[in-house]
């Protein structure tokens, strides 16, 4: 992330990684309405430059379809509302495991690195598919904080 914003809430943190508005004034109800009202576009496209600068893993297009990202675009609209929830997902489970690990290369070699504790699959995948899928890998980064799990 650009800023390191470490103390800040974790809406806050979601929101400045995101690249929302008013990101620093952002509440866990805040973050429900922006879901729910679909972010800018451009969010997907700064998601996954956080993620991965290069983009040489993770690209836009890991979240938004082609077609969809240029009408969004285009048209000057919101994401919809589920694609707006997927970019929190990944967008949670990255700051965790930024703090978690310590540095941006460090929680992108986690995220793109099979697990067996996740049947094989990458953290990302898991993350971007589904809430169930974000709270596993959050729940795994605990449990390897704790001790419990590497």
């Amino acid at each position: 992330m650009p800023n390191d914003h470490t103390a800040a809430s974790e809406p806050v943190q979601i929101a400045l990684f995101m690249g929302l508005a008013h990101a620093d004034a952002f509440s866990d109800l805040k973050m429900v309405e922006a879901l729910r009202q679909g972010v800018p576009s451009r969010s997907a496209e700064i998601v996954a430059r956080h993620i991965d600068p290069t983009g040489a893993h993770v690209s836009v297009y890991d979240f938004v379809p082609k077609s969809t990202l240029h009408r969004s675009k285009h048209g000057n609209k919101r994401l919809s509302k589920s694609v707006s929830e997927q970019l929190w997902q990944v967008a949670r489970v990255y700051v965790e495991a930024r703090r978690h690990y310590g540095s941006d290369r460090d929680a992108l070699e986690f995220l793109l690195r099979r697990h067996p504790l996740l049947d094989d699959q990458t953290p990302f995948a898991l993350a971007k598919e589904t809430v169930a899928g974000a709270d596993l890998v959050l729940r795994l980064l605990a449990q390897a904080e704790a001790g419990v799990a590497a």
